[in-house]
């Protein structure tokens, strides 16, 4: 399953191998996507079902207490882990008179898609509510094609009311242009198969979204002192929740190596692991055996691994030299689902037999900002004038005189 390999120009080929695979393009479904979009705008649309407050109210009786505990205690974690990294509204008054600032507020109504049979599905849609509800959003719109109990329990716990049983292509231009007795949102996010984030991508003129990631890969940097056993653990993780992503453990220890290797295996026949799962280690996976683990750092600064797992006796040494890795976990103990809920690493994936889709929250999927500048009396700069003189743009080099002008008087 997971290949050894020991020399390193071996190593150096693969890890291009595997960095510079092509990546699934969009355009093959493309066409069909703006199909659908221009049937269902061509079409007066029905809103599509809506889940009762009686349905709402009922789910509450069908999960237990100690699910209802555990969701509770999900959102006030999560809360507490975005509320120190909201941005906040920043004016400057330099010496020269002139005001700079910014400010941020959140946008009103906000939308979810959600595919409930697949991935992490109730992870994807507390990082998507909490976040858009720490920020201060005030309509949150929920679209799933099916739902259960504990979907519609999570969402009520972070305000989220109107559920709609939508999927596909005319869920997101449902969210997009809105439909009868339903208003558009203003941003989008979620996780769906290749038709539906290439949909969000065609209505990103039209609402905000989340960014699309081509790839999560992971590398492992782990010496001597790891434990084989969870290394093995994280790589499996990996290649179950992105089995189109490669999965590489760098070591300088031929026995941790093998003994990776040899955990992984056994679990597969233990657990009766998905095939796919084998499959992308297979294709993907790799325990490369390197001479020095110190000198790795270029390595993952060509490679630029999604996310870095270090687990060495002095990971913030390398940390040092790591320049090009999206989501770095320091030590033998920070597995990289932690940072799902614990770092504000929002990464929301949903699978599909061998292929996995993702993207990536941030704060501006659900803010607004405004740029602020009060320039005063002060006189333009001399090479702003040059610039527009250059480019011969009259109008404008005429609207800096008259500032000068009036300074003047």
């Amino acid at each position: 399953m997971l290949r050894l390999i020991t020399q390193s120009g071996d190593i150096v080929q693969e890890l291009r191998r595997l960095h510079h695979r092509p990546i699934p393009s969009p355009w093959p479904v493309m066409a069909q996507v703006v199909a659908a979009m221009e049937h269902w705008a061509a079409v007066d649309q029905d809103a599509p079902p809506r889940v009762s407050g009686a349905e709402l109210d009922a789910a509450y009786q069908r999960i237990s207490q100690e699910k209802l505990s555990v969701i509770r205690q999900a959102c006030t974690a999560l809360g507490q882990v975005y509320r120190p990294q909201l941005p906040k509204a920043q004016v400057s008054f330099p010496e020269d008179g002139t005001v700079r600032g910014q400010r941020f507020y959140p946008v009103r109504r906000a939308g979810f898609y959600l595919e409930a049979k697949k991935g992490d599905a109730l992870g994807n849609l507390l990082r998507q509510g909490v976040l858009a509800k720490t920020l201060g959003v005030a309509e949150l719109v929920l679209v799933t094609e099916t739902i259960n109990p504990t979907i519609l329990v999570a969402a009520q716990e972070m305000g989220i009311e109107e559920i709609y049983l939508a999927a596909g292509v005319p869920a997101i231009a449902m969210l997009t242009w809105g439909a009868k007795n339903i208003a558009p949102v203003e941003s989008i996010t979620g996780a769906g198969c290749p038709r539906v984030m290439a949909a969000k991508q065609l209505v990103s003129g039209v609402v905000t979204i989340d960014q699309t990631l081509a790839r999560t890969n992971l590398m492992v940097l782990a010496d001597g002192e790891a434990n084989g056993q969870w290394l093995a653990l994280d790589l499996l993780a990996h290649a179950e929740q992105y089995p189109n992503a490669s999965a590489v453990l760098l070591t300088d220890r031929l026995e941790l190596g093998e003994e990776v290797i040899q955990s992984v295996n056994r679990y597969c026949r233990e657990q009766e692991h998905s095939v796919h799962t084998e499959k992308a280690l297979a294709h993907y996976g790799l325990v490369a055996i390197v001479e020095d683990l110190e000198a790795c750092g270029s390595w993952v600064n060509e490679f630029c691994p999604h996310i870095l797992l270090l687990a060495t006796e002095d990971p913030w040494a390398m940390v040092e030299k790591v320049q090009r890795a999206r989501e770095i976990y320091i030590g033998h103990r920070s597995p990289s689902i932690l940072g799902h809920y614990l770092n504000g690493a929002n990464r929301l994936q949903t699978q599909d037999g061998a292929m996995a889709t993702a993207s990536e929250l941030a704060f501006h999927c659900f803010l607004r900002s405004s740029q602020l500048l009060d320039y005063g009396n002060t006189l333009p700069p001399s090479w702003l004038k040059d610039l527009v003189n250059w480019q011969g743009l009259t109008a404008i080099e005429e609207r800096l005189a008259q500032l000068e002008r009036l300074n003047e008087s």
